[in-house]
């Protein structure tokens, strides 16, 4: 299913093939304008060279260029590759905070560069002191996959215009050791399926919560035509103390190399370059948090024994006006993964899930307040295998994979949220005598809201390539990415042909900065604000 596996095919055309040159890789995500004015970007490591699998690159950062509160901090990494190598995953972290979850574009003969920015300003606590960032991105360079990393990361600070003095702060504060972190970083996050944390006491000045979960799926858990093994559908659960917490769908991510390479030249794989964390509100628990340690569980259900996820969790915590004495939180969690054989050779999972969660706390004044949150989430997913069983030892002669997944909730915030995304991919292949000929298409179609502010994505691309003579290598997509907020903010559109851009429009930002909340990460978020609106 996936070009960079290759080595485990007995085919050689794969291994001495090279792909076409095509335009450097990139995606339609907006550019929004920030409400604050650029004060500096600080350069902290430059000209990395990232050739082995443990490898781990580390600057300093210093000081900001100007003084917080900051209106916005962005992370920015910059990448070149050529020759041949696989699609690598990869992270930057700070004082052993995961800060970007990435992963990396296969490269064409003549060289790709690419760029990714995030904002990170609900982790600006990081940047109030020196700190160690280090980017890892496990890379193998032999006489045939030849190609070396080239990375630069940097972090931006917009000072203030509108925010006062006393607005409310956000620390961060991670549930995995930072220095194992630092030493280890892939090592101390693999997951197989469920992972316990202990939290530390939190102040009592706490007044929200938020658990943000880096999360990507590996080996048999990545996701191309549907997951490599096991049932098509996933599903998190968070546990505090054993209370259910919060419930989502992680959202599919198909890297450069996934179903055939060449669907994604120029235009990235799904979501591939900004693995955004999965971000879970917490609040209503915050009686229990601010009381005692506490225990949170994360599971993924349905995950197969065969694959890993890195799991790299962190609580962002937003100070209250008043400081929580007592209380007593509640959580309810129906719903569950369900599959079915609908023939021979083809898998259907389905899950409809509720979640309830209140919180009820009594104040420093003696006053009473109530939290909540609730969610409902349902997917299905299902995928046709004919012969093979999928996965890098057994690759399937065709596969249909196709699904939506949905849902909708309101958090502590009580602004509501919701999301629709539905995928469509086919793949078909056959064998030759010396070589291969792989044919291929990927529909997506992606619904979030959040407030008043709608963001839709659609993507269609399809792709073939044959090794042997006559050999063929082509692409075609198109893609548009529309942002409203209660007007068009960003109508972008772009149709590619064999790896070149021929159309391109609309790459602009039309709405005022702050004319509404800040980019929404690109997994689906339920339930809660960025902790960037929220300090607004």
């Amino acid at each position: 299913l996936k070009i960079r596996v290759a080595m485990f095919w007995p085919w050689s055309a794969l291994v001495f093939g090279e792909f076409p040159n095509s335009s450097s890789p990139f995606t339609l995500d907006p550019i929004v304008p920030v409400d604050g004015i650029l004060c500096g970007t600080v350069s902290v490591i430059q000209g990395a060279e990232l050739s082995g699998y443990s490898q781990i690159v580390t600057g300093l950062f210093s000081k900001a260029p100007c003084d917080g509160p900051w209106e916005t901090v962005q992370v920015t990494l910059e990448g070149s590759v050529g020759g041949r190598q696989f699609d690598r995953f990869g992270g930057v972290f700070v004082g052993g905070v995961e800060v970007l979850r990435t992963s990396t574009p296969e490269p064409t003969p003549a060289g790709i560069k690419w760029s990714v920015t995030r904002d990170v300003t609900d982790y600006a606590s990081l940047f109030q002191g020196p700190q160690n960032v280090s980017v890892s991105i496990p890379n193998v360079v032999t006489a045939v996959y030849t190609g070396v990393l080239h990375v630069n990361i940097s972090f931006s600070f917009f000072a203030t215009r509108t925010r006062a003095l006393g607005f409310p702060k956000a620390a961060v504060v991670p549930l995995r050791d930072p220095h194992s972190v630092m030493a280890s970083p892939w090592n101390s996050t693999l997951t197989r399926g469920w992972a316990n944390f202990s939290a530390s006491k939190l102040p009592a000045s706490a007044g929200s919560l938020f658990l943000d979960v880096f999360a990507s799926g590996h080996g048999c858990e990545e996701f191309e035509a549907g997951y490599d093994c096991g049932n098509p559908l996933r599903r998190f659960v968070v546990f505090l103390d054993g209370v259910p917490a919060g419930v989502m769908y992680p959202f599919p991510v198909v890297y450069s190399g996934g179903v055939n390479p060449l669907l994604w030249r120029p235009l990235a794989g799904v979501e591939s370059f900004s693995i955004s964390p999965l971000r879970f509100d917490l609040s209503p628990f915050l009686p229990r948090m601010v009381t005692s340690e506490a225990e949170v569980a994360i599971r993924v259900e349905g995950a197969s024994a065969s694959g890993v996820w890195y799991l790299n969790p962190a609580l962002v915590v937003v100070e209250g006006d008043e400081e929580i004495m007592s209380g007593a939180a509640t959580g309810v969690l129906t719903g569950g993964l369900h599959h079915k054989n609908l023939s021979a050779t083809c898998v259907e999972s389905r899950d409809r899930s509720e979640l309830l969660v209140k919180g009820e706390m009594v104040m420093r004044s003696g006053r009473r307040k109530t939290l909540s949150v609730s969610a409902s989430l349902h997917a299905v997913s299902a995928y046709d295998t004919t012969a093979g069983g999928g996965g890098p030892a057994q690759p399937p002669d065709s596969r249909l994979a196709w699904g939506t997944m949905a849902g909708s909730a309101v958090g502590t915030s009580g602004l509501p949220s919701a999301f629709q995304f539905g995928f469509s991919i086919t793949v078909n292949q056959t064998e030759l005598s010396s070589g291969f000929d792989i044919n291929a298409t990927a529909t997506v179609d992606s619904l979030q809201t959040f407030g008043g502010s709608v963001w839709n994505k659609t993507l269609h691309s399809q792709s073939r390539y044959r090794s042997e003579e006559p050999v063929v290598q082509t692409n075609a997509a198109a893609e548009r990415y529309l942002v409203s907020l209660g007007s068009t903010c960003w109508d972008a559109s772009v149709r590619v042909s064999n790896g070149a851009v021929v159309e391109q429009d609309g790459m602009q930002w039309l709405c005022q900065p702050g004319a509404g909340p800040g980019l929404p990460a690109t997994s689906p978020v339920l339930a809660l604000a960025p902790v960037a609106a929220v300090l607004v």
